[in-house]
């Protein structure tokens, strides 16, 4: 439902193993689902919430009004996958590699890889998942006329409520909700110019966020109305995940705009690389020009595959203990897979490289032409100098 890891597509170059996205629980047309621990939580919030009132509702059901509760859960959770499905079937029919779908505490995500995105894949791949709600919320209405019994009717009406209560929410103008992603794609698509979209969609999304609150906790409370503890840390949580949303969209939108006037190779440090069973003493050299703009040691496994990088405080302590003969992997520093990105050195667009930053939190990303050798890494920090202006862009 609400999109998280997704407020920008994932843009690495390599398959997303899911790890920490919870329990595997299937495949559709070989992409991983995923239900992350989340829902034992939302689960055990359906029965607290929805167990009193379902008993109040029907109070011949005694203990089965909780049951019914759980059940309600379950039938949520489904809703959940089949809005990340229509968003994961409609990435791959644009074209898009699909690494995950995942289930988790504020609803779930679908992360996929959109390097070829464009203002019109990007809406459809966003509108897909809120008209599989409608579908949803339709067919339990179409369905209702011909339920027999109190129970069963309840239980598929409160589906067919929340799912269009779901379709419509996630299609307010506002970053990380699915509206928002189609206000970024017609602003990207009036301007030209994709972090403009992603500013604009990010800034609506936290007025968003303000009015999302406004009417579910102050609006009552002006009313002489005290929302339960339950209902207040709801909206907080969810007020919180909004705005954070937000707020990453409008970093990765400043970030776009600022490197998008520079050229690749003036933020970017040279890169040399050396296998991980080489001595350290065979620590390639390089020209005095390259040096002084930072050189990378990626260290290679055998087959090539980049490790991480040679960690010069520790090269520094091992040749200090004359150890200077050691192998490079003794001096080590392990990168998680997603570090590295197939990107053209004749591509002056950082966009999948700045959103590879930004999705995956990473210190550095090795940059490498696509199935060949590194030639640039991009490192974490300078580039959010750059865009929040504490650092002078070169």
């Amino acid at each position: 439902m609400l999109r998280m890891s997704s407020t920008q597509p994932t843009p690495t170059a390599h398959a997303d193993d899911g790890s920490g996205s919870g329990w595997r629980v299937g495949s559709l047309r070989g992409i991983p689902v995923y239900i992350g621990g989340g829902w034992v939580v939302i689960a055990l919030f359906m029965v607290a919430v929805f167990g009193p009132q379902i008993a109040r509702t029907l109070p011949g059901l005694g203990v089965w009004a909780y049951v019914l509760a759980l059940g309600y859960a379950a039938l949520l959770l489904v809703s959940v996958l089949v809005h990340e499905a229509a968003h994961a079937l409609t990435a791959l029919g644009c074209g898009y590699r699909v690494h995950r779908i995942a289930a988790d505490l504020m609803g779930g995500h679908t992360a996929y890889d959109a390097a070829r995105a464009t203002p019109g894949r990007s809406a459809l791949v966003a509108f897909a998942g809120p008209m599989a709600n409608f579908a949803l919320c339709l067919l339990g209405w179409q369905m209702l006329p011909y339920v027999r019994g109190d129970v069963l009717g309840l239980l598929i009406a409160a589906v067919a409520w929340t799912n269009g209560f779901v379709a419509l929410f996630n299609l307010l103008p506002g970053l990380p909700l699915d509206g928002g992603f189609l206000l970024d794609a017609l602003v990207w698509r009036i301007t030209g110019q994709r972090h403009l979209g992603l500013i604009a969609a990010g800034w609506s999304g936290r007025i968003v966020t303000l009015a999302v609150v406004f009417w579910f906790a102050v609006r009552p409370l002006l009313e002489g109305s005290y929302p339960s503890l339950f209902t207040i840390a709801w909206i907080a949580l969810i007020g919180a995940f909004l705005w954070f949303g937000a707020g990453q969209a409008i970093t990765t939108g400043r970030l776009r705009g600022r490197l998008a006037r520079l050229d690749v190779r003036t933020v970017t440090h040279p890169v040399v690389t050396m296998a991980r069973s080489a001595p350290l003493t065979d620590i390639p050299r390089v020209p005095a020009e390259l040096a002084q703009r930072g050189v990378v040691v990626a260290i290679v496994d055998d087959d090539g595959t980049p490790l991480g990088i040679l960690d010069g405080e520790a090269v520094g302590e091992a040749v200090k203990s004359g150890y200077e003969h050691a192998a490079a992997e003794s001096c080590l520093r392990l990168m998680p897979p997603a570090w590295v990105l197939d990107l053209s050195e004749r591509s002056a667009d950082l966009s999948s490289a700045i959103d590879a930053l930004v999705e995956h939190r990473l210190p550095l990303l090795l940059l490498r032409e696509p199935g060949g050798a590194p030639w640039g890494a991009l490192d974490g920090g300078t580039v959010s100098d750059i865009a929040t202006g504490a650092k002078k862009a070169p």
